[in-house]
């Protein structure tokens, strides 16, 4: 009886452990879903029936490196790079528990269909290929797998299988059957742990009519970017290059320079006449008037004579001419702001006589933007007549973008802040293009040129001993006003008690006002000597300098809608009188 009772037993553990040896971690079962598009694209939903008979932290279930909106159980993935794959983390659904759990794993492969290589043989047709991997190389076996692919249109040929441990040899443990437009199959044997498998199948170019193939072709787009590219920079070693300016230590404006000069100085831009007015009212030739309606009144004190050079003579006669007073936010002095914007004075003896011109360097650097947006923009909008005009409005759209992005280093030591904006979203938008088109290192690359190509046509080219040293002398007033120590204040103060409101005009011109008078701390000033609002008295430098911001957004306000106005049409009425005045009635 004892020998039987340990014979059962004996037979009972065995029952026992031969299923928990074989119930190892591991893919009880995977089923693949795949669904190929015209364009060439395929939807895969993954089944995954998982056993775990321990705990596994971190577990991970991988898909291709090119998939997109990958989603687990229908929600969006947690993603990690890992060579050629991209891993999803299944931490989230099973944790740190044992046992059996079905997960579903879905993504979009783009670019499925590729042409064949042709070995060299020019003669041999080329042969149109779609490739949907199965298997991404999961890193526990695989027990069992099915599979089905529906594709667009009629399979007219068989397809080759091919996995990372077996190659070829796999197809024999292979059972699949072909309907119509559907393969379906199973493999008969289990898959050992980083297997991978793929399935191969010629198509014809009519099951495909949306695809746009990237071969290693020439493109035309792209051969005339980086043309332009290299002309570009051909013609800025040639004729623009330069090195950078050194700073320059100095706590006085250049001799003879209004702040509304030294964007001219630095970078050629036009003459700023709001920065000119304050300096003309810091010099004793003008008073800024604030009254309680909030328009900004401009009282002449005295005439201009020789004592400044015949430009600013010039703009001041033009801005009073027989006035006494002058409304600096109205229709008059905003069109003479704007008219003044085109000109830049001096600039030629900035410049050696054999420097080139800015303009063509940044057109050509533009036009690499333009092929570039015809390069990403041309496949989105399929082929024909439809994918040409989408590839010519994004290149219009980059080479605008181009621009833009240009315009951030003219503008990065004046006080206009409105172009680093435009030059952001000029940014924002090449990256929207380049996700859009699956280009992102290519858009932001061509981002890169573009702020270089800003950089190198901001400061105009080959300067001359008096540009060099008026730059370097601008910038190093811009970087002593806004690190100058209260010990360095206190002694220019001794020497000149309002030494805070005469270099206003010139660090609200930098852009570096509020940085400058945070150097003051809490210091309490007196009436400034050139603006009066009715309630003068004593303010701290920081109300001070925004008083002035205020004032000068006002008079910047006119001119920009001025310029809005020019823009609109004008109203019926108004262009009936034009009309009549024309023709004399």
């Amino acid at each position: 009886m004892r020998r039987a009772f340990a014979l059962g037993t004996a037979v009972l553990l065995l029952l026992c452990l031969i299923p928990a040896a074989n119930a190892l971690t591991g893919a009880s079962g995977i089923q693949n879903r795949s669904t190929v598009s015209s364009d060439g694209s395929c939807q895969v939903t993954l089944t995954v029936n998982l056993h775990l008979d321990s705990p596994v932290e971190h577990l991970r279930f991988p898909v291709p490196g090119n998939a997109r909106n990958v989603l687990l159980g229908g929600v969006s993935a947690s993603l990690r790079r890992a060579g050629q794959r991209q891993e999803v983390d299944l931490s989230g659904i099973i944790g740190s528990v044992a046992g059996d759990f079905q997960i579903t794993v879905s993504y979009t492969l783009a670019n499925c269909v590729s042409y064949a290589d042709q070995d060299g043989d020019e003669n041999t047709p080329e042969r149109l290929v779609l490739t949907v991997p199965l298997l991404s190389g999961f890193a526990y076996p695989v027990s069992a797998m099915d599979f089905s692919v529906a594709l667009p249109g009629t399979v007219e040929t068989r397809p080759t299988f091919s996995s990372s441990y077996y190659q070829q040899a796999i197809e024999s443990d292979l059972e699949y059957t072909m309907e119509e437009n559907v393969i379906t199959g199973r493999i008969a044997k289990p898959l050992r742990d980083l297997e991978s498998l793929s399935m191969s199948l010629e198509v014809t170019e009519e099951m495909f009519p949306q695809t746009q193939v990237r071969t290693w072709t020439v493109d035309l787009d792209d051969v005339a970017m980086y043309v332009c590219i290299g002309l570009a920079a051909l013609y800025w070693l040639a004729f623009l290059r330069c090195l950078p300016a050194l700073r320059q230590r100095s706590t006085l404006p250049p001799e003879g320079l209004s702040a509304g000069e030294l964007g001219c100085a630095l970078t050629g831009q036009g003459l700023d006449l709001t920065m000119t007015v304050l300096t003309w009212a810091q010099l004793g030739y003008v008073l800024i008037q604030v009254d309680n309606a909030g328009r900004v009144l401009l009282h002449k004190r005295m005439e201009m004579g020789n004592e400044r050079d015949a430009f600013e003579l010039k703009c001041f006669r033009a801005l009073f001419g027989r006035r006494q007073m002058v409304e600096g936010t109205g229709s008059h002095y905003a069109r003479l702001a704007r008219q003044m914007a085109s000109l830049a004075p001096h600039t030629r003896a900035y410049y050696r006589p054999s420097n080139g011109n800015p303009r063509l360097f940044r057109a050509l650097a533009a036009a690499a933007g333009l092929f570039g947006g015809m390069s990403l923009g041309s496949p989105l909008g399929g082929a024909g007549v439809l994918g040409g005009l989408t590839g010519a409005l994004f290149g219009a759209l980059g080479c605008v973008a181009a621009w833009y992005i240009q315009g951030w280093a003219f503008h990065l030591f004046t006080r206009d802040r409105r172009p680093l904006l435009y030059g952001a979203l000029g940014c924002a938008g090449w990256l929207l293009l380049g996700a859009l088109a699956s280009g992102l290192p290519f858009a932001a690359g061509l981002i890169v040129w573009e702020l270089l190509a800003g950089l190198a046509a901001a400061y105009g080219g080959r300067r001359s001993g008096l540009g060099r040293q008026t730059m370097a002398q601008i910038l190093g007033l811009r970087q002593f006003l806004r690190r100058v120590t209260p010990q360095e204040l206190q002694r220019l103060r001794r020497e000149n008690p309002d030494y805070f409101f005469t270099l206003l005009p010139y660090a609200m011109a930098l852009g570096v006002d509020r940085a400058f008078a945070r150097r003051f701390g809490n210091l309490r000033m007196g009436a400034c000597p050139y603006l009066t609002t009715g309630l003068d008295g004593h303010r701290t430098v920081t109300e001070w300098d925004l008083l002035l911001r205020q004032t000068v957004k006002a008079m910047d306000l006119r001119q920009r809608w001025l310029a809005f106005e020019q823009a609109s049409p004008p109203p019926a009425s108004r262009r009936r009188r034009r009309r009549r005045r024309r023709h004399g009635r």
